[in-house]
């Protein structure tokens, strides 16, 4: 009986760290990554059939490439200070695509990889059907999300700035105060010679 018991127990501990190994959902919007902590996942911003602006929907119609390398640029750095289109995510994108006409494929990894960045909520199943049918449309959403997103979250690149005790503001206005007594006394004695 207590050999019973200690199975089971042995049995509730190794059922306890498969969970904590894993990524568990507990409900269709909740997720409790491995750190324990909870990530409220969010729906798109942006619409799938959202064509703006006009510069990316073209790019999106005619150069997907193009718009695959700056989306990753974008997720890396969102000034796009420093942003080459012509990186490996464009070049990879532009190979798969021409090679064996499975651009959809890269689409559908960097859909991937925004969706688990900024906890967007969808499926891989999801994805997978709107990279394959809507590539173009799927691309340009995703570009359109990454620029929300990451302009959102973006880091203050102002540096800081020391305020003025007040101290200083008087001894300023004192300043100014004795400049303009010398500059009158100055004008009165011109004007007295």
């Amino acid at each position: 009986m207590a050999a019973v018991q200690e199975d089971k127990a042995i049995l509730q501990e190794d059922k306890t760290a498969v969970q904590e190994d894993k990524t568990v959902v507990q409900d269709d919007k909740t997720v409790v990554q491995q750190d324990k902590t909870v990530v409220q996942e969010t729906p798109w911003e942006t619409g799938l059939f959202n064509c703006a602006p006009w510069s990316s929907c073209l790019l999106a119609s005619f150069l997907p490439c193009y718009l695959a390398g700056r989306t990753a640029d974008r997720m890396r750095d969102p000034s796009l200070k420093d942003a080459n289109w012509h990186n490996s995510e464009c070049l990879s994108f532009y190979f798969v695509n021409c090679l064996c006409g499975c651009g959809w494929m890269h689409i559908l990894d960097q859909r991937g990889e925004i969706r688990k960045k900024y906890g967007i909520e969808g499926s891989e199943q999801d994805d997978c059907c709107t990279s394959y049918w809507c590539g173009s449309c799927a691309a340009l959403q995703q570009d359109n999300e990454v620029k929300l997103r990451a302009a959102r979250n973006a880091p203050i690149m102002e540096g800081y700035k020391k305020q003025e005790d007040m101290a200083a503001v008087g001894q300023r206005q004192q300043r100014q105060q004795r400049q303009q007594k010398l500059q009158q006394e100055v004008e009165k004695a011109q004007k007295g010679v």
